[in-house]
């Protein structure tokens, strides 16, 4: 803020202009605004990481719930497994006794039938649930226990060959594919979903077990269930290239992988590189007489 003062000196002098300034509050005052604006976009900083915070403590709560619960649920089902194992057992062994030994199995009470078929169906939901949470070991356990008290679900030994393959077992995954791809067929109505998904990754464990003729035989028939199937493309495409000297087919196959909008393109592009770089070369080459 400003104040002018006029100073009149004695008779014929002049005015003298003087400017003095006084000490003014605005700038404190803006200093002071500035200062709370901080402060506010500070706690309003703080505010949001502590409901960062909140939201990520939240969703580990609800996964280690939801762990518990499946730890739960699977001890129950294992203690039930063992009960109803033995109640089996027992009551084979007390018919065959009372029976004879006719040569054959003693057909089951039907009320241990029907308690039978109860727990097979919770443990082929719990491990579904498993296996969709890629805990293949877990899962592993649960299914393979579903399929000694009967399951017969294409789903079931789908999911148990998975797990196989995830642990490094080929074989058995292989075999577990067969047959997932048998109890499909036996079915009434195919799931064509499931079905390519084991035709293309009974494919993969025949390869990894060295058999690229019965892969990509496999490969050709998930193709032909659906024309658009592009991990298919990809996996014929490897085997044409890496092991059966296709190079014309793999790129053929991968250049569809491709197409229909397959994962693994940028793959599938350095392969076909690769193979038309080769083919290049042997041109240029020639060949002996």
């Amino acid at each position: 803020m400003l104040f002018v003062l006029w100073l009149v000196p004695g008779c014929g002098g002049e005015a003298d202009e003087q400017v003095v300034q006084l000490p003014s509050e605005t700038g404190q005052w803006q200093v002071k605004y500035e200062s709370l604006v901080n402060r506010n976009e500070e706690t309003y900083q703080q505010l949001a990481a502590l409901k960062a915070d909140n939201e990520r403590l939240q969703k580990e709560c609800e996964a280690l719930e939801g762990r518990l619960e499946v730890q739960q649920e699977a001890e129950v089902l294992k203690q039930e497994l063992t009960r109803q194992r033995q109640r089996v057992k027992e009551l084979e062994a007390a018919l065959a006794q009372a029976r004879g030994d006719e040569g054959g199995q003693v057909p089951l009470p039907e009320d241990l039938r029907l308690s039978m078929a109860r727990a097979r169906e919770r443990l082929e939901q719990l491990g579904a649930v498993l296996f969709q949470r890629e805990k293949y070991s877990t899962a592993h356990a649960v299914i393979l226990s579903a399929l000694q008290v009967g399951s017969e679900s294409p789903q079931t030994y789908y999911q148990l060959a998975f797990c196989e393959a995830v642990a490094g077992s080929y074989d058995t995954a292989a075999e577990r594919y067969r047959q997932a791809l048998e109890a499909l067929e036996a079915g009434p109505e195919q799931d064509r979903e499931l079905l390519k998904k084991c035709l293309n990754n009974y494919g993969i464990a025949m390869m990894k077990l060295g058999d690229a003729e019965k892969a990509a035989e496999l490969y050709q028939k998930a193709i032909a269930l659906d024309d658009a199937y592009a991990p298919a493309y990809f996996n014929l495409g490897l085997v044409y290239a890496n092991e059966l000297n296709r190079p014309e087919d793999a790129v053929e196959a991968l250049r569809k992988h491709i197409i229909h909008g397959g994962r693994r393109g940028v793959s599938a592009r350095d392969t076909m590189r690769r193979l038309q770089a080769s083919a290049a070369e042997d041109k240029d080459e020639g060949t002996e007489q």
